[in-house]
Protein backbone atom coordinates (compact mmCIF):
# COMPACT_ATOMS: atom_id res chain seq x y z
CA UNK A 1 0.00 0.00 0.00
CA UNK A 2 1.16 3.31 -1.46
CA UNK A 3 0.41 6.26 1.19
CA UNK A 4 1.50 9.92 1.34
CA UNK A 5 3.39 10.81 4.79
CA UNK A 6 2.83 14.25 5.24
CA UNK A 7 0.24 17.40 3.09
CA UNK A 8 3.72 18.28 1.45
CA UNK A 9 3.31 15.53 -1.14
CA UNK A 10 0.63 18.23 -2.83
CA UNK A 11 3.77 20.76 -3.14
CA UNK A 12 5.22 18.52 -6.63
CA UNK A 13 2.40 17.08 -8.67
CA UNK A 14 5.35 14.76 -10.08
CA UNK A 15 4.41 12.92 -6.98
CA UNK A 16 1.41 11.23 -8.77
CA UNK A 17 3.21 9.91 -11.31
CA UNK A 18 6.07 8.53 -9.12
CA UNK A 19 3.36 6.79 -7.52
CA UNK A 20 2.09 5.09 -10.32
CA UNK A 21 5.62 4.02 -11.07
CA UNK A 22 6.35 2.72 -7.94
CA UNK A 23 3.44 0.79 -7.96
CA UNK A 24 4.29 -0.90 -11.20
CA UNK A 25 7.92 -1.74 -9.84
CA UNK A 26 6.65 -3.05 -7.02
CA UNK A 27 2.81 -4.16 -7.13
CA UNK A 28 1.42 -2.02 -5.19
CA UNK A 29 -1.66 0.08 -4.79
CA UNK A 30 -2.73 3.72 -3.59
CA UNK A 31 -4.09 3.89 0.06
CA UNK A 32 -7.71 5.69 -1.00
CA UNK A 33 -6.60 9.52 1.04
CA UNK A 34 -3.96 9.21 -1.28
CA UNK A 35 -6.27 8.73 -4.31
CA UNK A 36 -8.30 11.61 -3.16
CA UNK A 37 -5.25 14.04 -2.52
CA UNK A 38 -4.00 12.92 -6.40
CA UNK A 39 -6.92 13.33 -8.03
CA UNK A 40 -6.97 17.35 -6.11
CA UNK A 41 -3.60 17.32 -7.69
CA UNK A 42 -4.65 16.62 -11.47
CA UNK A 43 -4.87 20.78 -12.42
CA UNK A 44 -1.06 20.68 -11.93
CA UNK A 45 -0.25 18.46 -14.83
CA UNK A 46 0.55 20.84 -16.89
CA UNK A 47 3.27 22.25 -14.26
CA UNK A 48 5.34 19.09 -15.06
CA UNK A 49 7.72 19.33 -17.88
CA UNK A 50 7.39 16.48 -20.38
CA UNK A 51 11.01 15.29 -19.46
CA UNK A 52 9.89 14.55 -15.87
CA UNK A 53 6.44 12.92 -17.19
CA UNK A 54 8.48 10.92 -19.49
CA UNK A 55 11.23 10.14 -17.16
CA UNK A 56 8.26 8.59 -14.50
CA UNK A 57 6.14 6.80 -17.81
CA UNK A 58 9.67 5.07 -18.84
CA UNK A 59 9.80 3.52 -15.73
CA UNK A 60 6.47 2.43 -15.22
CA UNK A 61 6.72 0.65 -18.95
CA UNK A 62 9.52 -0.82 -17.72
CA UNK A 63 8.62 -2.25 -14.57
CA UNK A 64 7.71 -5.92 -13.72
CA UNK A 65 3.65 -5.32 -12.70
CA UNK A 66 2.99 -1.74 -15.37
CA UNK A 67 -0.86 -2.63 -15.06
CA UNK A 68 -0.39 -1.68 -11.37
CA UNK A 69 0.89 2.10 -12.38
CA UNK A 70 -1.88 1.97 -15.15
CA UNK A 71 -4.29 1.35 -12.20
CA UNK A 72 -2.91 4.15 -10.53
CA UNK A 73 -3.45 6.86 -13.35
CA UNK A 74 -7.14 5.43 -13.44
CA UNK A 75 -7.96 5.51 -9.83
CA UNK A 76 -6.48 9.13 -9.47
CA UNK A 77 -8.48 10.40 -12.99
CA UNK A 78 -4.61 11.45 -13.95
CA UNK A 79 -5.47 8.81 -17.04
CA UNK A 80 -7.44 11.68 -18.48
CA UNK A 81 -3.54 13.69 -19.05
CA UNK A 82 -2.98 10.33 -21.43
CA UNK A 83 -6.00 10.28 -23.95
CA UNK A 84 -4.55 7.51 -26.07
CA UNK A 85 -4.57 5.75 -22.70
CA UNK A 86 -8.43 6.60 -21.39
CA UNK A 87 -9.62 5.83 -25.14
CA UNK A 88 -9.24 1.89 -24.54
CA UNK A 89 -11.61 2.01 -21.24
CA UNK A 90 -14.90 0.46 -21.92
CA UNK A 91 -13.88 -0.30 -25.91
CA UNK A 92 -15.85 -3.72 -26.35
CA UNK A 93 -13.71 -6.77 -28.07
CA UNK A 94 -15.56 -9.75 -29.24
CA UNK A 95 -16.05 -11.93 -26.43
CA UNK A 96 -14.29 -14.77 -28.87
CA UNK A 97 -11.14 -13.63 -28.67
CA UNK A 98 -11.40 -11.19 -25.55
CA UNK A 99 -12.98 -12.91 -22.95
CA UNK A 100 -10.82 -10.99 -20.23
CA UNK A 101 -13.00 -7.68 -21.49
CA UNK A 102 -12.68 -4.42 -22.87
CA UNK A 103 -9.77 -3.33 -24.70
CA UNK A 104 -8.43 -1.13 -21.11
CA UNK A 105 -8.23 -4.68 -19.09
CA UNK A 106 -6.44 -6.22 -22.35
CA UNK A 107 -3.93 -3.63 -22.26
CA UNK A 108 -3.31 -3.99 -18.96
CA UNK A 109 -3.02 -7.90 -19.21
CA UNK A 110 -0.77 -7.49 -22.19
CA UNK A 111 1.60 -5.04 -20.39
CA UNK A 112 2.46 -7.47 -17.31
CA UNK A 113 2.81 -10.43 -20.25
CA UNK A 114 5.34 -8.48 -21.94
CA UNK A 115 7.09 -7.55 -18.85
CA UNK A 116 7.15 -11.27 -17.77
CA UNK A 117 8.51 -12.42 -21.37
CA UNK A 118 10.92 -9.35 -20.84
CA UNK A 119 12.10 -10.56 -17.16
CA UNK A 120 12.04 -14.54 -18.49
CA UNK A 121 14.16 -13.28 -21.02
CA UNK A 122 16.58 -11.15 -19.25
CA UNK A 123 15.59 -8.25 -22.06
CA UNK A 124 16.46 -4.90 -20.74
CA UNK A 125 16.93 -1.53 -21.08
CA UNK A 126 16.33 0.55 -24.10
CA UNK A 127 14.30 -3.04 -26.18
CA UNK A 128 12.60 -3.63 -22.79
CA UNK A 129 10.86 -0.16 -23.07
CA UNK A 130 10.20 -0.64 -27.10
CA UNK A 131 8.03 -3.65 -26.01
CA UNK A 132 6.46 -1.93 -22.96
CA UNK A 133 5.62 1.15 -25.11
CA UNK A 134 4.39 -1.09 -28.14
CA UNK A 135 2.35 -3.64 -25.19
CA UNK A 136 0.58 -0.25 -24.08
CA UNK A 137 -0.40 1.79 -26.91
CA UNK A 138 -1.21 -1.23 -29.41
CA UNK A 139 -5.17 -0.89 -29.25
CA UNK A 140 -5.13 2.95 -28.82
CA UNK A 141 -7.04 2.96 -32.29
CA UNK A 142 -9.84 0.96 -31.27
CA UNK A 143 -12.04 3.33 -30.06
CA UNK A 144 -12.29 4.55 -34.03
CA UNK A 145 -12.14 1.18 -35.45
CA UNK A 146 -14.61 -0.55 -33.58
CA UNK A 147 -17.94 -1.60 -35.08
CA UNK A 148 -20.46 -4.03 -33.50
CA UNK A 149 -21.76 -6.41 -36.41
CA UNK A 150 -25.44 -7.40 -37.17
CA UNK A 151 -24.72 -10.81 -35.54
CA UNK A 152 -23.30 -8.96 -32.36
CA UNK A 153 -19.52 -10.11 -33.15
CA UNK A 154 -17.15 -6.91 -32.96
CA UNK A 155 -14.07 -6.25 -35.40
CA UNK A 156 -12.14 -3.14 -35.13
CA UNK A 157 -10.22 -3.54 -38.60
CA UNK A 158 -7.54 -1.28 -39.55
CA UNK A 159 -6.81 -0.52 -35.91
CA UNK A 160 -3.45 -1.60 -35.80
CA UNK A 161 -2.66 1.71 -38.31
CA UNK A 162 -4.84 3.82 -36.60
CA UNK A 163 -2.59 2.72 -33.23
CA UNK A 164 0.52 4.01 -34.92
CA UNK A 165 -0.65 7.11 -35.52
CA UNK A 166 -1.95 7.67 -31.99
CA UNK A 167 1.70 5.90 -30.75
CA UNK A 168 3.44 8.55 -32.89
CA UNK A 169 1.20 11.67 -31.62
CA UNK A 170 1.59 10.33 -27.50
CA UNK A 171 5.49 9.37 -28.16
CA UNK A 172 5.77 13.05 -29.73
CA UNK A 173 4.22 14.74 -27.09
CA UNK A 174 5.95 12.90 -24.33
CA UNK A 175 9.51 13.96 -25.80
CA UNK A 176 9.99 10.03 -26.28
CA UNK A 177 13.63 10.05 -28.16
CA UNK A 178 13.17 9.34 -31.80
CA UNK A 179 15.20 6.17 -32.11
CA UNK A 180 11.67 4.58 -29.84
CA UNK A 181 9.28 6.57 -31.47
CA UNK A 182 10.29 4.85 -35.01
CA UNK A 183 10.79 1.34 -32.97
CA UNK A 184 7.25 1.44 -31.62
CA UNK A 185 5.30 2.63 -34.49
CA UNK A 186 6.41 0.17 -36.35
CA UNK A 187 5.43 -3.14 -33.60
CA UNK A 188 2.49 -1.78 -32.83
CA UNK A 189 1.63 -0.81 -36.62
Amino acid sequence: MLRHTSPAFSEDPLRVLRAARFAAQFGMVLADETKILCQGLSDQFNNISSERVWGEIEGMLKADLPSFGMKVLRDTKWISHFPEWASLIGVLQDKEWHPEGDAWVHTLLVQDAVARHCHSRNIVGERRLVLGMSASLHDTGKLETTVVQSDGRVTARGHEDVSADKAMAFMVRMGVPFRFVKAVCSLVS
